[in-house]
């Protein structure tokens, strides 16, 4: 589970709840010898003192603090809640605490224990299983900002050992990277899905105030298909090495583009023609070159030659990848899910012709997998669009692909989604009849679906409940018979359709988007190896302040303060704004920088 906020009327669904895993160890609890008050024994261990809880958290706090050289009003973490103790020692000692409890069973006996809804109001309390998710979007990221020391319980370090390490280094990188800016290069495949989420990558870092190159090599892909048809019939290694060869070529392109931007982070998609021999001279060039696999690394294998040549490496998969990852020597790995661009997929109403043209009560859009043509002939009698290349024309199926399975590019899936009843989406795979039941990523469709405020049933995904609250933000079919049943209940409840989308796309937008994900790249590049310093771009604010004149300060009061300036940026806005009026001198230079950049002089 990500990071969960505890609100003053959310907490009353862990009070009911008992864990479901019987190997979880069971919370007993025990009146203190003092004054009664609640102490839980959990695994054997006392997490307070039996004798006067309240009076250890007092002298606890005052050796703490003192030694964490923090003063009242200041905002301190606790690493652990255990009942709440220490965080009300630090209230009354006039602090302001925040709480992290690695373990849901303790806050759940807590809340069955003790009245919390007080407890919550004062303090932020943030249920969280692995310090990786602290990199997720979230009110926890406020308060990480804001937090002078970290005050590890006693029972964190015997329940879970690393816990506070690893706590505190995610929040360092977190905090590191704020106003942080860096130029970035973002490097595309030559084709596929991947190309598009090149393209959203770019756009976050965008929206997040950073210098871009946008490197599209999407222009070369059709050499791959001209190499092959050219050495059709002949020996196989003729196009094996002219295919080395060209990407070798592209390699060199993208070098040079790199090389002429001079970013200080290099972001490469999954099938990028980048040569381990060029990663290796950017980085030690003193780049941080990362490389954002969105693929299932089950069917794709490449990762094991490259993932190791990379400073971190961003799978959209967890639990034995990344053991596996760590065994091929790439020891910097953190999940990084897909996302939605919001600026392509959200609401819109459809035209007529639009309507007619991509409306339905059932669509599915995507490529023709192999156990999507087979579970898809459930819907065979119903009226049901297909969208997407990959489907097999001589299949009975075909008659509900559209427009002849063209690819559809992403403003019309947009429409699709928006003008269809119920979404379907389901998760390809190559060897089952329907849904995968070992399937674990979740899809850039769910998020996009999502983000368009429309309804979809998605087929149940391990990765899911992480990222959607399931029969509330979106609703999941396991099989055949639940599918079934789940699309004739929706298509005739269109209210708790619109209902549902709408908390989908609330949740997008809070969490989901590529601005967000862009965000976190940066916070783990921050956390396990910074950008050298002297990469770091100035915000406009830091150069008016670092000795400006007035008349650089009037030009730069004109940009956000809080971001970096580009010179581009800066000579658009000279231009357009003094065109036909007297200049000053530092706008005259400006423009003679430009034309001397452009080689108008």
């Amino acid at each position: 589970m990500p990071t969960e906020f505890v609100s003053p009327d959310h907490f009353i669904r862990y009070a009911e709840s008992a864990p479901s895993d019987s190997t979880v160890p069971i919370v007993e609890v025990h009146p203190s010898r003092k004054d009664g008050l609640p102490v839980p024994r959990f695994a054997g261990k006392t997490v307070h003192s039996l004798f006067d809880p309240r009076e250890e958290a007092r002298r606890f706090v005052d050796v703490s603090c003192q030694r964490a050289g923090v003063r009242p009003g200041e905002t301190v973490a606790t690493v652990g809640n255990g009942f709440g103790y220490v965080a009300e020692a630090l209230l009354e000692k006039g602090f302001r605490p925040v709480a992290f409890e690695p373990c849901r069973e303790l806050f759940g006996a807590m809340a069955k224990a003790r009245d919390v809804r007080e407890f919550l109001r004062s303090v932020e309390l943030y249920l969280i299983d692995d310090p990786a998710d602290l990199h997720r979007s979230g009110r926890h990221r406020e308060a990480l900002g804001e937090i002078k020391a970290f005050l590890p319980l006693p029972y964190v370090s015997w329940l879970c050992p690393e816990f506070s390490a690893k706590l505190a280094k995610k929040a360092a990188g977190v905090r590191a990277s704020r106003n942080a800016f860096y130029r970035v290069s973002v490097v595309s495949p030559l084709a596929g899905g991947s190309w598009e989420i090149a393209r959203y990558a770019a756009n976050g870092l965008l929206g997040n105030g950073f210098p871009v190159d946008f490197i599209d090599v999407s222009g070369f892909g059709g050499v791959n298909d001209a190499l092959q048809k050219f050495h059709a019939g002949s020996d196989p290694s003729f196009f094996s090495s002219g295919q080395a060869a060209f990407a070798m070529w592209c390699s060199d392109r993208i070098m040079e583009r790199v090389n002429r931007f001079d970013p200080g982070i290099v972001l490469v998609l999954a099938q990028a023609p980048l040569s381990p021999v060029h990663v290796r001279e950017m980085r030690d060039a003193g780049r941080r070159v990362v490389y954002w696999f969105v693929e299932d690394y089950h069917l794709f294998r490449y990762w094991e030659n490259d993932a190791a040549n990379y400073d971190a490496f961003f799978p959209i998969q967890k639990g034995a990848f990344l053991r596996d990852l760590s065994m091929s020597g790439q020891r910097n790995a953190h999940c990084l899910p897909l996302a939605a661009d919001e600026t392509v997929f959200h609401p819109r109403a459809l035209s007529g012709k639009d309507k007619e043209r991509f409306g339905s009560p059932l669509s599915f859009m995507g490529a023709g997998y192999y156990n999507r043509r087979r579970f898809f002939n459930l819907l065979a009698s119903r009226p049901f669009k297909i969208w997407g290349t990959g489907w097999n024309k001589r299949e009975p199926l075909f008659r509900h692909v559209q427009e002849e399975g063209r690819r559809v590019d992403s403003f019309d899936t947009a429409k699709i989604y928006n003008g269809t009843e119920v979404n379907i989406n389901l998760h390809s795979s190559t060897s089952h009849e329907g849904v995968n039941p070992f399937g674990d990523f979740v899809n850039p469709r769910t998020f996009e679906i999502a983000a368009c405020s429309a309804f979809q049933l998605v087929d149940s995904r391990q990765l899911l409940p992480e990222l959607f609250t399931l029969e509330d933000e979106v609703t999941c079919f396991t099989g055949r018979d639940d599918f079934l049943d789940k699309v004739d209940y929706y298509l005739s409840h269109p209210e708790e359709r619109a209902e549902m989308a709408a908390r989908a796309m609330a949740r997008v937008l809070r969490e989901h988007t590529y601005r967000d994900r862009m965000r976190e790249i940066v916070e783990v590049i921050h956390e396990i190896c910074p950008p050298e310093a002297g990469r770091r771009l100035p915000t406009v604010e830091e150069m008016s302040r670092e000795g400006a004149g007035p008349e650089w300060k009037k030009i730069l009061a004109e940009f956000p303060a809080d971001r970096p300036l580009s010179f581009d940026a800066l000579l658009a806005d000279v231009q357009e704004k003094r065109a036909g009026q007297r200049i000053t001198r530092k706008e005259a230079m400006v423009l003679l920088l430009g034309k001397l950049r452009h080689g108008a002089i």
